[in-house]
């Protein structure tokens, strides 16, 4: 299995709720890592009123895997919609620094793809580097959808209180990078962190 959380891989109509995790430290060497769930091939999924407080992402090289890493859901694959409400990262640290590659890193979800959406979720005394693309505080990527016909995603009502930092592009408060709008007409979103594009700063 090349998934990695506390489930490492969820499928069809598969629902998280009220799942909290403390006091993790993960060591990522998979293609897909989070605190709850690894990878997402549901068409459905639903993650409610989850948490992760006091907890520790690394990444390590090892293989030749292209990883994905999210605070609490790794990733997603092309058919696999998800649903984040009402869930929240608090003292979390994302290193991602020692990787064959990574496609993505976000303090909630590290990629979903459209059709997916995020709502009420905050991340807070939290910092998260990668030395590589697409590095958000809630998103790390979202994907156009290559089952479903939608082409957006929603994201909020949404807070981040962290240090994201990345020296390269795509590097955002909110989200790292997306192919697709969001569906969100206004969007609430509140940002207290800091965001920086070239200085390193180590995850602790």
């Amino acid at each position: 299995n090349r998934y990695r959380g506390f489930v490492g891989e969820v499928q069809s109509w598969a629902v998280l709720n009220n799942v909290h995790v403390k006091n993790a430290d993960i060591i990522s060497t998979y293609t897909r890592t989070g605190t709850l769930i690894g990878h997402s091939t549901s068409s459905n999924a639903l993650v409610h009123n989850c948490s992760v407080k006091n907890s520790k992402i690394t990444s390590t090289y090892k293989g030749n895997y292209v990883q994905v890493v999210g605070g609490l859901i790794g990733g997603s694959e092309s058919t696999g919609v998800v649903s984040v409400q009402n869930c929240f990262a608090d003292n979390l640290a994302i290193y991602v620094e020692d990787a064959y590659a990574c496609s993505a890193v976000g303090g909630i979800i590290g990629t979903m793809v459209a059709g997916s959406s995020i709502e009420n979720c905050y991340i807070v005394n939290s910092n998260i580097y990668s030395a590589y693309k697409a590095t958000g505080g809630i998103i790390g990527a979202v994907a156009r959808n290559t089952y479903f016909t939608t082409s957006r995603y929603v994201m909020n009502h949404v807070l981040v209180d962290a240090v994201i930092s990345s020296p390269t592009d795509n590097l955002g408060g909110f989200v790292g990078y997306s192919a697709v709008p969001n569906d969100s007409q206004e969007i609430c979103g509140f940002f207290l962190g800091q965001v920086y594009s070239t200085n390193k700063m180590e995850a602790a």
